[in-house]
């Protein structure tokens, strides 16, 4: 259990922030770097990160911020495609940095080493940045983002100055952002969203407070001790907030905080609504987009409610579009790509030769592979990506959906949903799931949970459990979907099937149809197979005739009719003007006109010769009173003789 003083948060200090990053642009101009060129830092949550951010900055070139909880080979495949001309570290990360150049011949391996938190304060006056002085808020410098890699590598995101200074006007204008604020930075900042939240709420005026880690506990005493007014969270911090003991969530103060923004990956209109309720009204916000885009849609506290599972319309500047494959517009409440074009896209995916491209794009309209569906008012709700599709049976199941519905079970913290290869259906659904502290999940109960919210062939069908802390999510709480299939696929197991599955082949069915199905057959055959598959007749068609069908037997099931229960004398006897004046409402007395005149007269049969039968046998009255009239009406009838269809049942 964490301690409220477990993690530092310290208040960032704009002149000593300013002064270290006069430090830090000296030593890159003794390294020989020069406007445009690219340095990557690695760097923690601290004045080491802001320092080399603002030195960048002011020296016009491209920042490229590594996540420090990457592997060394991890960091060493991102400076082989990056090329930097200089690393900037701090002294904590230094031997990750070593470990990564060892793994690597290629060309991040020649990058110069700077330690930020090794150099001499700097004097910002000593020379003229290209871009104002180093504490100027306002200024926003080009950036190299890493993508999530959810489908795979991490992609490299070109963003220049003005993009990135577009992406941070927006957020200042759609969360009223001001000198009065105080921004309180909980998640890493090598990461889009909060680096770009630092940029927007410096430029404000905000005063910034930056924790070096994330600890539940250590953030809601940050978030009281320092009156947080702004801060930006993704869903798995926000589910670890929400797992505290009742007590610790009791005792949290919102009372200063505004903006309590949300975003990263798809939350469950559940969460949000628990959420939402423990912050208070008029609080929550929400946006969706990525480091290509941007901010792509928003929804505010009172939005929430009202549209359940939406992530919003577009603020002023962003046209958002939904497209098939074709590049076609679809209809409003269709499901397709979602493409993007505002003054915050980026410039393009590095690759490496040192180009840029903006793959899929269409009329200057960017997709990151995210499918959705945008009602007729204009809010969008994302459905998965594009990528994650899984297909069984030739039907489109979305993992995410299914994720969203684990989320509303009581006892799930989180849940990762993805397709294993299935020899029948071509794929089928797996989840690795963690429960929440001290519950404990039964297949069968899940399953049952499942099963009214979810089509069958969306359930999933091979479940592993592991803790919180192992469900393959990224930092950004997006579901790293191909790590759990790699990390979980040994301990896949397969939760109880409410019947069992069948053999494909219709021939093998039949002639193995009892052991496929247990032994004795499944209750709803009866205690013997139904005619179809064998001599006997099942339990519904059995001893008892049901009451639909009368008292007399058609001629498919046979020459001997089972007796029913008697159906009331009200129904028996009442006339039927369609079929005459005696018969009763479906197979009354005498025959219809359609039929013919030779059906043979019933009123006594049924009413002398039936009542005997039903102690006794009734084969006897039907080997006596009916074969006359079989022999000789009809004889061209499917059965070869008369058959009761000629006593005017129009359908079995």
């Amino acid at each position: 259990m964490d301690a409220p003083d477990a993690v530092d948060s310290v208040v960032l200090d704009e002149a000593a922030a300013a002064r270290r990053a006069a430090a830090v642009r000296a030593a890159l101009d003794d390294a020989g770097v020069g406007a445009g060129d690219l340095v990557a830092t690695l760097c923690g949550n601290d004045l080491t990160a802001v320092a080399a951010r603002d030195a960048a900055t002011a020296a016009d070139l491209v920042l490229a911020p590594i996540n420090p909880r990457l592997a060394p080979a991890e960091i060493a495949w991102l400076l082989d495609h990056a090329r930097p001309r200089a690393v900037l570290i701090d002294r904590g990360h230094a031997a990750a940095l070593a470990t990564a150049r060892a793994a690597t011949t290629g060309p991040g391996a020649a990058a110069a080493t700077i330690v930020v938190d090794e150099l001499a304060d700097g004097d910002p006056t000593d020379a003229a940045p290209a871009r104002g002085l180093y504490g100027d808020p306002a200024a926003a410098g080009a950036t190299l983002l890493f993508t999530s890699g959810t489908t795979g590598r991490p992609k490299a995101c070109r963003r220049t100055s003005a993009q990135d200074g577009a992406r941070a006007a927006e957020l200042r204008a759609t969360y009223g952002l001001t000198a009065d604020d105080v921004h309180l930075i909980a998640c890493p900042l090598a990461h889009s969203a909060p680096g770009i939240f630092l940029r927007a709420a410096r430029g404000a005026g905000a005063r910034t407070v930056i924790q070096s880690g994330f600890r539940p506990r250590a953030f809601l005493d940050a978030v009281a001790r320092h009156r947080a007014t702004v801060f930006f969270l993704v869903p798995t911090q926000w589910q670890r907030l929400l797992a505290l003991p009742d007590a610790a969530r009791a005792a949290a103060d919102w009372s200063s905080v505004r903006c309590a923004i949300l975003a990263g990956a798809p939350v469950a209109p559940e969460t949000k609504a628990r959420i939402a309720a423990w912050l208070g009204p008029d609080r929550l916000w929400e946006f969706y987009g990525s480091s290509e885009t941007g901010t792509v849609t928003v929804i505010g506290p009172r939005d929430h409610a009202a549209h359940p599972g939406s992530v919003g319309r577009p603020p002023a500047g962003v046209s958002l579009r939904v497209l098939d494959d074709a590049g076609a517009p679809v209809a409003a409440g269709e499901v397709g790509e979602v493409h993007v074009r505002s003054a915050a896209v980026m410039a393009g995916y590095l690759a490496d030769d040192g180009t840029l491209s903006r793959p899929g794009e269409r009329d200057g309209h960017v997709s990151v592979g995210d499918l959705g569906r945008v009602d007729a008012d204009g809010w969008l709700t994302l459905v998965d990506r594009k990528h994650d599709t899984i297909i069984s049976g030739g039907l489109n199941v979305y993992p995410a959906e299914i994720e969203r519905v684990l989320a509303e079970h009581p006892d799930v913290a989180g849940a990762v949903c993805f397709g294993v290869p299935d020899d029948e259906w071509g794929q089928r659904v797996a989840a690795v799931i963690a429960p929440r502290p001290g519950a404990t999940l039964d297949d069968a109960a899940l399953q049952a949970f499942l099963r009214p919210r979810l089509a069958g062939y969306k359930l999933p069908r091979a479940v592993a459990y592991c803790t919180l802390d192992e469900l393959p999510v990224g930092g950004s709480g997006k579901a790293l979907r191909r790590a759990a299939r790699a990390r979980f696929a040994a301990a896949l197991r397969c939760p109880p099937r409410r019947c069992p599955r069948r053999d494909p082949s219709r021939a093998l069915r039949r002639d193995l149809s009892c052991a496929l199905r247990r032994d004795p057959p499944p209750a709803r055959y009866g205690a013997t197979r139904p005619a179809r598959y064998g001599a006997t007749r099942p339990a519904r068609y059995g001893a008892t005739r049901p009451a639909r069908y009368g008292a007399t037997r058609p001629a498919r099931y046979g020459a001997t009719r089972p007796r029913a229960t008697a159906r009331p004398a009200l129904r028996r006897d009442l006339p039927c003007a369609r079929y005459r004046a005696t018969r009763p409402a479906r197979y009354g007395a005498t025959r219809p006109a359609r039929y013919g005149a030779t059906c043979p007269a019933r009123p006594a049969l049924r009413a002398t010769a039936r009542p005997a039968p039903r102690a006794t046998a009734r084969p006897a009255p039907r080997a006596t009173a009916r074969p006359a009239p079989r022999a000789t009406a009809r004889p061209g009838s499917r059965s070869g003789a008369t058959p009761a269809t000629a006593c005017g049942r129009r359908r079995w």
